[in-house]
């Protein structure tokens, strides 16, 4: 059952974690998962939680690149970042699964984080991106810019505007590796547009449209008092994306009450970036559900996914680190005893 009104759930078996499932995957929208062994762990990317700026990328890439690792010398620049994710470097991919058992694998694993409570975390992506699409491709020049030092926030629009305004997208890739395959892998990448950056464009476009309107100013009056009575209202001196969904939401009420604004208003709504503000939320980390496991039901769950369902580090991490990391782990447990 869930704890509080946030959609979160706790479980103490396999078998309650099957059944929050059944109870929640009702529909076929898209569901990808996450597993963190403490879930006070935030939805960022190694580099995200590292506050790693743009500088730090190109510097972890060229080392890559000057040593001729084979992890960089990909067409694709994507590629190349999706393998640097593979080898633990930071980047600014998160891994997710389509397998929620995998997910759950991942927030009940042996490591040092076992006495933290562990977490499924259950998304609902707008949509997950085919690695051809036009998309993924214009994601991966935006990444060889960041990680070649030459991004910028225009590139940061530009994707943002093909994204539809979503701040969070979701991709699979070609399963070019055998860590990808087994754990039914697909990332996501943030952009780092802030709310300010779109407040300002949109002022900017809501000025320039205003100002296309050469007989009269009421449309520019009337702005400005919806503009002056919201700051007065509320107490501030800064417009937020709030202000916005104000408009949005209330649009009859504002026309009924400044008729200066009626006649820009749909050319205002045919703004691309208009579309943020019709967004439910932008927020990762409230549109999601999440599953916890206390600590002391970790041992038991992780014994039920190998016994029952095939679920273990050798199945997880099949390639030759896994392995090996896999025969480590087993003699040193067994030389415990």
């Amino acid at each position: 059952m869930p704890t509080d009104d946030k959609k979160i759930y706790t479980v103490h078996s396999l078998e309650e974690y099957i059944k929050i499932l059944d109870e929640l995957l009702t529909n076929e929208s898209p569901v990808v998962f996450r597993g963190h062994s403490d879930k006070d762990w935030k939805l960022k990317s190694s580099g995200d939680r590292n506050e790693f700026h743009i500088h730090d990328y190109y510097k972890i890439w060229l080392d890559c690149y000057k040593n001729n690792y084979d992890i960089v010398q990909k067409e694709n620049f994507l590629d190349n970042v999706v393998n640097m994710q593979h080898y633990m470097l930071p980047t600014k991919l998160l891994d997710w699964s389509y397998n929620p058992l995998i997910a759950l694998y991942f927030a009940v694993e042996e490591n040092p984080h076992c006495d933290k409570d562990g977490e499924v975390i259950v998304a609902y992506p707008h949509e997950i991106y085919e690695p051809d699409s036009d998309e993924i491709k214009a994601l991966s020049i935006y990444l060889y810019k960041v990680y070649h030092n030459k991004g910028n926030v225009q590139d940061q629009l530009e994707l943002f505007r093909l994204l539809r305004c979503n701040r969070y997208i979701f991709f699979c890739v070609a399963q070019s590796n055998t860590r990808i395959r087994a754990q039914a892998g697909l990332f996501s990448v943030a952009l780092d547009i802030s709310d300010e950056k779109i407040v300002e464009e949109t002022e900017q476009e809501i000025e320039r449209i205003i100002g296309d309107e050469r007989n009269d100013n009421d449309e520019m009056n009337a702005y400005k008092a919806i503009k002056t009575d919201y700051q007065n209202r509320l107490g501030i001196k800064t417009l937020d994306i709030s202000f916005f969904r104000n408009i949005k939401k209330n649009k009859d009420t504002i026309k009924e009450k400044y008729p200066g604004i009626c006649n820009v208003l749909p050319q205002i709504e045919d703004f691309w970036l208009w579309n943020y503000y019709r967004l439910p939320n932008n927020d990762i980390e409230t549109d999601v559900e999440k599953i916890q496991v206390p600590p002391d039901c970790k041992n038991k769950i992780r014994d039920d996914l190998e016994r029952f369902c095939n679920i273990h580090a050798r199945t997880i991490y099949p390639d030759f680190l896994g392995y090996t990391e896999f025969i480590r782990k087993s003699y040193l447990k067994k030389n415990k005893h």
